[in-house]
């Protein structure tokens, strides 16, 4: 009984006195009864194991399996219990059994199994979509005053996962302070170690040029480093992608200007100018062209700078060198 509630993730202390005020002789019982005990106490498990359990709960496996796989492959292989666990979520469906005798032949039973076909997931897909967005986004978990808002910001026409990713956007500008990266990507962590240096030589603000702004990375970065942002020309094509940007302005009360343009391509040389003499040039260009045309992972298109999309890197090529040119004619006059 004692290894059994040791394996469960309760410290020998608190299994001890549990015991000694919960003496019953029925485990099934006795384990409620400690756990009752823990949580007057305000106590957690303090045990790997238990971590391994709680993690594995919140993926939502049954604790005794998850159990039954730390005790069969040891807590500190994570991805055997995990492969332990699938392998048996995957025992546990029902097997489907093709009909060996199916008559083929056109006839009205074969319109009649064509319809049987159209699978339910595919329907419910259908109806999903077509419905109020802002039912649909409140069947998703988000509130409806939130639904409303990423409506209002990107419009009718936009799908229900770009509304998802616009609200999911603005929790995370919300929640600022406890902004979490996934280690594997770091995005906005890189960006922000590499802009640290501007810090102490701009503390009364900066004007930034922002290429291919995407959802505001450099912006974020800028912020979370407590730069403050007097000027920010933004190109970004998406529209989506522009109201997470103004979202993300207005929800970290930014103070400073935000003027937004569509395509990179359509940035003459005159309008570069213009922009520059009016905010008194730019201290900061940054950006990343779209690297599709580049990816690995890419076995259709992958065909360098020449590509449709990559090939814009040469914009951003385009529009720095007339930023340099402006920039040493305003120095010196």
């Amino acid at each position: 009984m004692f290894a059994t509630l040791v394996d469960m993730g309760f410290s020998d202390d608190v299994i001890d006195r549990a015991i000694q005020e919960n003496v019953c002789p029925c485990l099934s019982v006795f384990s409620h009864l400690l756990y009752d005990y823990v949580v007057k106490m305000n106590c957690e498990p303090s045990s790997s194991k238990s971590k391994t359990i709680d993690h594995f709960l919140a993926m939502g496996f049954d604790e005794e399996k998850i159990i039954k796989a730390i005790h069969k492959h040891g807590e500190e292989n994570m991805e055997e219990i995990a492969n332990a666990l699938l392998s048996s979520e995957a025992d546990t469906l029902p097997i489907m059994k093709e009909e060996d005798n199916m008559d083929w032949s056109d006839s009205d039973d074969e319109m009649k199994y064509a319809d049987l076909l159209s699978s339910d997931n595919e329907k419910d897909q259908d109806s999903f979509d077509s419905c109020n967005p802002l039912s649909s986004l409140v069947k998703m978990g988000f509130s409806e005053l939130e639904a409303s808002l990423a409506i209002e910001r990107c419009g009718d026409s936009v799908s229900i996962a770009d509304l998802a990713d616009f609200i999911c956007a603005a929790h995370i500008a919300r929640e600022f302070d406890e902004f979490y990266i996934d280690p594997e990507e770091q995005k906005v962590d890189t960006v922000a170690y590499h802009l640290s240096v501007l810090t102490p030589l701009f503390p009364d603000g900066i004007n930034v040029l922002s290429l291919f702004t995407g959802i505001g990375g450099g912006e974020v970065a800028l912020h979370r480093l407590k730069i403050p942002m007097k000027t920010v020309i933004s190109l970004e094509i998406s529209e989506v992608n522009r109201n997470i940007l103004r979202d993300f302005w207005e929800q970290t009360n930014q103070r400073g200007v935000l003027i937004e343009f569509e395509d990179v391509q359509d940035l003459a040389r005159d309008k570069i100018i213009e922009l520059m003499k009016r905010f008194g040039g730019f201290d900061l260009v940054i950006g990343g062209s779209p690297c599709n045309n580049l990816a690995g992972g890419n076995r259709v298109s992958r065909s360098g700078l020449e590509g449709e999309q990559s090939s814009l890197f040469f914009e951003f090529c385009r529009i720095l060198e007339v930023v340099r040119e402006t920039t040493m004619e305003m120095r010196r006059s």
